[in-house]
């Protein structure tokens, strides 16, 4: 029986084959039309005005030696170095003072680069500069030794060595492959609208009056439409990512791992929209319902605004099952793993089974009431 409806129901959905091809295309005609302005409206909207970074360094730091060289290299980026005493440690309150946007502090041997979470991109050219100083000194520091070895140079006073510590901070996508990503997510989560022509179909028809009479039990009711959903999306899916990767060059990285999740999504977003075209009797209301919820975690979950400079408040972020997936995703491409991985799969499985008991429950009482 559940082959039965599985196979039933997936005519049903090709007998639509103009909005198969729509669901499939739509997001290739998006990133198309909007990668350039939202590379546009990245580099514009967050783009650094000059800035001053503060800086304590300890009278026996090796790298007083190196202050000039980091002032002319940090000047040329229109960032103005701005020393504090040694002693000083209110780096929060001058932060949000706008004193200063980044703060760093060198002690003898090493260096802690202080950052705001508004002004990361300043963070990483701070970072970025004074561990390539660092390095290039530290690079000097090794061959001046090992000249003293062989007794080719006095050592003088090149003991002190300047350990860097890197700032914890991302590289960040380009903006062709951060909108390619998360539109490819963002759209995939919306195929369970296919599911709306199978429902749309059996109301028409009045096939839930059969199904109330027939020897057909609930959960082969849901799986009959839960299969046909997911075979859809991942058709659909594997179109648009082809495509898109085809057409923009879109570097995933992790391929196994992002293959994964993107499935594991299609479970997900499947069981919510049987859930929400079984609440409602109405088509049109119910694929509106379900993209509003796909729209509201997009707007709060990076699919609109990237992710790294949103404004919201991060408890808001956090409710976006799209805001993990989005993170996750985009740094396998530019990393190669992601921290976020596990939450994002923890999330999707919650809405998957949350949302498989809600549907079975539902289809239950559907199928009770109608018969």
């Amino acid at each position: 029986m559940h082959l039965f409806l599985i196979k039933n129901n997936i005519k049903l959905m090709l007998r639509n084959k103009a909005m198969l091809i729509v669901m499939a295309v739509l997001p290739v005609v998006v990133i198309s039309l909007l990668s350039s302005i939202f590379e546009e409206l990245l580099n514009d909207s967050y783009e650094m005005d000059d800035f001053v970074c503060g800086y304590s360094i300890s009278e026996s730091s090796g790298y007083k030696d190196i202050v000039e060289q980091l002032e002319v290299a940090l000047g040329e980026n229109q960032i103005t170095l701005k020393e504090y005493a040694s002693s000083y440690t209110d780096y929060q309150n001058g932060m949000e003072n706008n004193e200063f946007s980044v703060f760093v502090d060198i002690a003898d041997d090493k260096c802690t680069i202080y950052k705001n979470d508004n002004k990361l991109a300043e963070a990483v050219v701070v970072e970025y500069i004074f561990s390539n100083s660092f390095s290039q000194y530290n690079d000097t520091v090794e061959i001046l030794k090992h000249m003293f070895e062989q007794g080719k140079m006095e050592l003088n006073d090149y003991d002190n060595k300047v350990n860097s510590v890197k700032l914890d901070a991302d590289p960040i996508a380009s903006s062709v492959d951060y909108y390619g990503i998360i539109y490819v997510i963002f759209f995939s989560w919306c195929t369970p609208i296919v599911i709306a022509v199978v429902l749309s179909a059996e109301r028409f028809n009045k096939l839930h009056k059969r199904f109330g009479i027939a020897p057909i039990s609930k959960t082969s009711l849901y799986v009959g439409k839960l299969v046909p959903g997911i075979v859809a999306g991942v058709i659909l899916t594997l179109l648009s990512t082809t495509i898109t990767t085809l057409i923009f060059g879109i570097k995933w990285g992790n391929y196994a791992e992002t293959l994964g999740i993107l499935l594991l999504q299609i479970f997900a977003c499947n069981a919510l929209g049987i859930v929400i075209f079984n609440l409602f009797k109405n088509t049109a209301v119910s694929i509106a319902v379900l993209w509003m919820t796909i729209f509201f975690w997009g707007f709060i979950g990076g699919t609109f605004t990237a992710y790294m400079y949103s404004g919201l408040p991060k408890q808001l972020i956090r409710l976006s099952p799209l805001y993990y997936q989005n993170r996750t995703l985009v740094e396998f491409s530019t990393i190669g793993d992601s921290s976020y991985k596990w939450i994002s799969v923890l999330y999707l499985l919650i809405i998957f089974v949350v949302f498989t008991f809600l549907g079975i429950l539902l289809m239950n009482r559907k199928v009770e009431a109608e018969s």
